[in-house]
């Protein structure tokens, strides 16, 4: 919500800069400007699209989640490719050959306390035992 909102206002204040600055089209020295705010027009429609699609995109999965199946598969599933990424000479497994490679130093605490939070969320997706 709060990034549609800022992609909204920043889209509005560059409509009225581009508007303000339409008759700088005239002059030679200053001709530019209009067509940079273009660019930053077209720039904040895309921003705006992209938050407008994620936020219904979020506003779905809170109305319908994941099965615990589909969940738990998915956290399996990241599990593994994390384990495979660090098999992989420290690698991640989406790295080109020939480019440089990405060293890690195994999972940060960060990673870490995502994963476990994934857990908890995937556990709490888990059909109670007093329903079945």
């Amino acid at each position: 919500n709060f990034q549609f909102s800022v992609a909204g206002v920043m889209l509005s204040l560059s409509l009225i800069c581009l508007g303000l600055t339409l008759p700088l089209l005239t002059m030679k020295g200053y001709s530019f400007i209009p067509f940079v705010l273009v660019f930053v027009v077209a720039s904040s429609l895309l921003v705006l699209g992209i938050c407008f699609l994620r936020l219904r995109a979020a506003r779905r999965l809170m109305m319908k989640p994941p099965s615990y199946e589909l969940a738990n598969k998915i956290l399996k599933q990241r599990e593994m490719f994390d384990k495979l990424a660090h098999a992989r000479g420290q690698r991640f497994a989406h790295d080109l050959p020939g480019s440089p490679p990405v060293v890690r130093t195994g999972l940060s605490a960060s990673t870490s306390q995502h994963q476990s939070a994934m857990r908890d969320s995937v556990s709490s997706l888990a059909p109670s035992e007093a329903t079945s």
